[in-house]
């Protein structure tokens, strides 16, 4: 006679033989889990493409939904233009539709500034060096941190010298991510992240955050071409995004643009007037509404 403590035995030791026979079999997780970059070699190999391209010249096509930070009114603006860089804090985007101006946005290294033409003629402006301090919150698009998104500049190799880099593998993205560290009062925060494809060494997410770590600007980056450059074998010219989706968080505001015919330079230019603000008074005195974000700040 079976006794019925054995069949209890039998039946749990089949229950368990089962799950182990499942976990066993159940496929090994996705994403990429093989050989990665240290730190040093993945910047080396970031910057010997970015150090290529202290200058930079592209037409654009854009699109913005752009929302006012006072009245959160919205309004959906698209055009073309030109894009222009140069490293390490110079930028100049501009653009039009047809006939009408839209937006004149830029920095000179020292001071940076916006200008948006529809509706009310507007003209934000400040300085680079008080950035901290300035309630940006109220200019719908920073410059400054357009600069950024762009991928191109090239990473301090002092690695313990803030802004201090951190690298994270994340396996499931089958990305490099470097995050910058800079102290503030009793601790660090995190400044910027980018995400690398690990295959291309292309970035692929920039994310810019404030003093509270909450991200101010989220950047998806694609669409890599060369940049030609004479006298330089073709499998060894530096790569840009040609393709940026932007949304700034805070203010709801999204623009997207596309680049084409990416050269280093094109008919002299960018040089050092490519770069100049225009001048506030003579736009006040056109009528413009002219904002210093500076002096405005904490009012």
């Amino acid at each position: 006679m079976i006794r019925p403590g054995f069949l209890r035995r039998i039946g749990c030791l089949a229950l368990a033989w089962s799950l182990a026979g499942c976990q066993s079999s159940a496929p090994p997780p996705k994403g990429y889990f093989g050989p990665t970059l240290s730190i040093d070699r993945l910047i080396d190999a970031v910057n010997r493409n970015n150090s290529q391209l202290a200058t930079l010249w592209a037409h654009h096509d854009f699109e913005a939904t752009v929302v006012d930070p006072k009245t959160h009114k919205s309004r959906f603006v698209n055009g073309y233009g030109t894009l222009l860089y140069q490293h390490p804090m110079s930028m100049r985007l501009v653009a039009k539709k047809e006939v009408t101006d839209l937006f004149d946005m830029g920095s000179d290294g020292k001071n940076y500034w916006l200008r948006l033409v529809p509706d009310q003629d507007t003209f934000w402006w400040g300085s680079l060096s008080e950035l901290d301090s300035a309630t940006t919150e109220q200019i719908p698009i920073r410059p400054d941190l357009i600069i950024e998104v762009l991928g191109i500049r090239p990473i301090s190799s002092s690695l313990m010298q803030a802004p201090v880099p951190v690298l994270r593998f994340n396996h499931d993205a089958d990305a490099y991510m470097l995050v910058w560290q800079v102290p503030r009062g009793d601790h660090w925060m995190a400044q910027k992240e980018i995400w690398y494809d690990r295959a291309t060494l292309h970035p692929t997410l920039i994310l810019l955050f404030d003093q509270d770590g909450r991200v101010v600007l989220r950047a998806w980056l694609s669409a890599f071409k060369p940049v030609r450059i004479a006298d330089v074998p073709e499998e060894q010219w530096p790569a840009v995004a040609t393709h940026y989706r932007l949304f700034f968080p805070q203010t709801g505001t999204k623009m997207s643009f596309s680049l084409s015919d990416v050269s280093r330079s094109h008919g002299g230019f960018p040089k050092a007037i490519s770069f100049r603000m225009p001048d506030v008074a003579k736009l006040a005195d056109s009528g413009v509404k002219v904002i210093h974000i500076d002096e405005t700040s904490g009012s």
